[in-house]
């Protein structure tokens, strides 16, 4: 794994680029449509919302366990195998979804 060999900007700009999909071309300019600049305002916040969240968490999990290598690990210690095979099931599900809207966006 790369584990710590890359600094924070390299890392944000992977997320940041790996979040922003076909949808970005059609999603955000409806919103603007339909809802005006209080619509596009909230739909940039909700989209960069979650960033600040990793921002700020994610040092922390980090510090608490540190041995462990992805969310599913963390959920492990945390919570016991049961859980974490449902956050995989879950992130897998997700995954499909999100291969699936990109498929049709095209």
């Amino acid at each position: 794994s790369a584990r710590g060999s890359q600094g924070w900007v390299s890392l944000g700009l992977s997320f940041f680029a790996s979040s922003m999909g076909a949808w970005v071309l059609f999603a955000a300019p409806e919103v603007g449509v339909y809802n005006g600049w209080w619509g596009t305002l909230g739909y940039a916040l909700a989209s960069a919302l979650p960033f600040g969240f990793v921002a700020f968490l994610g040092p922390v999990i980090r510090r608490r366990f540190s041995d462990g290598f992805c969310l599913t690990d963390w959920v492990r210690q945390r919570f016991g195998r049961a859980t974490q095979l449902y956050v995989a099931l879950i992130s897998v599900f997700y995954m499909w979804v999100y291969l699936v809207a990109e498929l049709i966006s095209i």
